[in-house]
């Protein structure tokens, strides 16, 4: 277990379809450190279960599931396409979206797994949320949801189809 008054931030470990997701928590803020692909093999240090040096804990999540870290609180919407296991996570007026959506964009799916109808169906979903949020993706800058859903010509294409 990493002490986080001593580095200054904590990370999340949480694994999805095979894909495991590292957050970076630093007071109220998160970023994605890396993905990395689970081996089936149990003696792999990050084996679900086992303790993975400087986490704090590691969590199969779902579809709604809601993780709580500190006072935080980030509900799961799994949104694939980039990769098998993409979630977007929703804490507050906020979305870490990954590589699902960017400022302008969206992410490849020219990966194994990645599918553009699959990543389509997940822009869909994020795009239909109520309301405003602020948009945080895995790189680049950030945006809002209401820009992304008037500029973004992938989310502008699905308007236009009628999804």
């Amino acid at each position: 277990m990493s002490d986080p008054d001593k580095e200054g931030y904590r990370v999340l470990t949480f694994e999805v379809n095979g894909i495991l997701r590292e957050l970076k928590v630093l007071d109220k803020t998160l970023e994605v450190l890396e993905d990395r692909k689970l081996k089936a093999d149990k003696n792999n240090p990050c084996h679900l279960g086992s303790t993975i040096p400087g986490t704090v804990e590691t969590v199969l999540v779902k579809e709604g599931d809601e993780v709580k870290v500190s006072n935080l609180t980030f509900r799961v919407m799994e949104t694939p396409g980039h990769t098998p296991g993409g979630v977007t996570l929703i804490c507050g007026d906020a979305l870490f979206t990954g590589d699902t959506l960017f400022a302008g964009s969206c992410g490849r799916t020219d990966f194994a797994g990645g599918s553009m109808e699959v990543e389509l169906q997940s822009l869909a979903k994020i795009a239909a949320l109520p309301g405003d949020y602020e948009v945080y993706p895995g790189h680049m800058d950030c945006s809002t949801l209401e820009t992304e859903r008037r500029f973004n010509p992938y989310l502008t294409a699905l308007q236009n189809r009628g999804q």
